[in-house]
């Protein structure tokens, strides 16, 4: 009997030693998948050039875009590994057109979504994070924080800097465009342009202590002229596009500041305002767009040209 019940205390004992083991290495598996979640560098990429649309807590009543756990969804397939997960979806990011669609009724909701100047490396870094870690819980828990605090710009180089502003720009500047259109239509959003996109911009400007500019050879405002160089840039910028080659970035130093240049690419979004007069633009709107633009040059575009370029100067 003595010999039984020490041995029930052993196993006891051993047992507990086993649970013990096992609880910190379940501990420190969650603190390691915790640390790489966030030295991650899709994540700061995704948060930057995708959440501003793709909110993960908007409700779906404001959404502009879907979140990106449905993206999630929709892409990743049973039994798909990583490799061809993100391949999918950088296919879907290098050429978002209809016959690449795979989610229609997010198509039909709010449209085709906008080509992104991302670099190839940095499109498969946000698709392997997506495929790696769970965005929706991610995204969940971090939103009150982030709605109060201002974007983090992450980056080692000005190349990557500028990206992360133009990108962070384009993206407020969408969001509104998108839910006024939605909201209000086409016609309203041409004098959302005129009265909101300069406040817009120069508040991303302000939080981040850069200048942010967009210039265009063909310009609606002529506050926004391209200058000599600038205009260069748009037309070799214009030829990469004609030649199927992917525009790249321009990083300018000077002694105490940086200039970034990069294009700005047209969408079917874009098209409504800046297509041709008539036949993408309708009487109507092209009727406000030359009441309030007399000398306008911003049309006859159509998708995947070049009708500006991204200014920003930042210090050194």
């Amino acid at each position: 009997m003595v010999n039984l019940k020490m041995l029930l205390v052993l196993v006891l004992v051993l047992t507990g030693f086993s649970c013990k083991e096992k609880t910190e290495s379940k501990i420190t598996q969650q603190a390691e998948m915790l640390v790489a979640e966030q030295d991650h560098p899709g994540k700061a990429l995704l948060e930057t050039n995708c959440y501003v649309c793709h909110s993960p807590t908007a409700t779906f009543e404001n959404r502009i875009a879907p979140p990106m756990w449905a993206v999630k969804r929709h892409y990743l397939e049973d039994g798909m590994g990583k490799a061809a997960f993100v391949a999918a979806l950088q296919n879907w990011m290098e050429n978002p057109t209809p016959e690449n669609v795979k989610m229609p009724g997010a198509v039909e909701k709010f449209g085709i979504m906008p080509k992104m100047p991302l670099s190839k490396e940095h499109m498969a870094q946000i698709a392997d994070y997506l495929y790696t870690f769970d965005v929706k819980q991610q995204g969940h828990g971090k939103h009150k924080k982030a709605k109060a605090a201002k974007p983090e710009i992450q980056g080692e180089s000005y190349e990557e800097r500028g990206m992360a502003y133009a990108m962070l720009t384009k993206g407020q500047l969408g969001k509104n465009l998108m839910g006024t259109i939605k909201k209000e239509g086409t016609l309203q959003a041409v004098s959302f342009c005129n009265e909101v996109a300069y406040p817009i911009t120069d508040s991303v400007a302000m939080a981040h202590k850069v200048q942010i500019k967009r210039v265009s050879n063909k310009a609606r405002n002529p506050k926004n002229s391209a200058n000599a160089y600038a205009t260069g840039l748009i037309e070799q910028y214009t030829k990469d596009m004609e030649a199927q080659k992917t525009p790249k970035a321009v990083v300018i130093e000077q002694d105490s500041t940086v200039k970034f240049y990069a294009p700005i690419t047209t969408n079917t979004m874009c098209i409504q305002c800046h297509g041709t007069p008539g036949q993408d633009i309708k009487p109507e709107v092209y009727s406000r767009i030359k009441q309030l633009y007399p000398n306008d040059l911003a049309v006859g575009y159509d998708v995947d040209q070049v009708r500006g370029l991204w200014e920003i100067t930042m210090k050194k």
